[in-house]
C-alpha cells in the first residue's frame, strides 16, 4: 500500500462578482442644447483574478424628471477579463430644458437581467440642457 498522494487541480470558471472600479468617478456634460447628444468615456477596471459580468444602470436624482434626458451606454452589459480595463462610452441627450443629475450604477452580476448584491459602484453625472437659438 502506498501513502497519500497530491493531485493538483486547476478550476476555470466564469466569475460572478469581483472588485470593479470606475474612473473617473464623476463626469460633467456641461450645458447642452436640447436634442443634441454628448459622449464621455469611462473605464471599468476588474481588480479581481477572474472574469466578471457587469450591467450598467442609470438612476436619476429624486428632483429630476426622468423624461428630461436620456442616458445610454455603448455596451450596457458585458464581461471584463481579470485585471483588465473595459472602456464604456456614456451618451447624454437632453430632452427638455432642465438641470439633470444622475448616477450610473455598475452591477456585477451572475445573471445579466438581475443585479447581484456583491458589487455596486456609482458614477455621478450632471448636465444643464437649454433650448438652442437660431441666428
Amino acid at each position: 500500500m502506498t501513502g497519500p498522494s497530491r493531485v493538483g487541480v486547476m478550476v476555470v470558471a466564469q466569475g460572478t462578482s469581483g472588485a470593479v472600479t470606475i474612473k473617473p468617478e464623476a463626469i460633467a456634460f456641461g450645458t447642452s442644447v436640447v436634442g443634441t447628444t454628448q459622449h464621455r468615456g469611462v473605464e471599468l477596471y476588474n481588480q479581481s483574478n477572474g472574469l466578471v459580468r457587469y450591467r450598467m444602470q442609470v438612476l436619476f436624482d429624486h428632483h429630476c424628471d426622468p423624461e428630461a434626458a436620456e442616458v445610454t451606454f455603448d455596451e450596457p452589459a458585458g464581461t471584463i477579463n481579470a485585471r483588465a480595463f473595459k472602456p464604456v462610452v456614456v451618451a447624454f441627450t437632453g430632452r427638455m430644458r432642465a438641470d439633470v443629475g444622475f448616477k450610473v450604477v455598475c452591477h456585477t452580476v451572475s445573471d445579466p437581467n438581475r443585479p447581484s448584491a456583491s458589487t455596486q459602484i456609482m458614477l455621478m453625472g450632471a448636465s444643464e440642457s437649454m433650448v438652442g437659438t437660431s441666428e
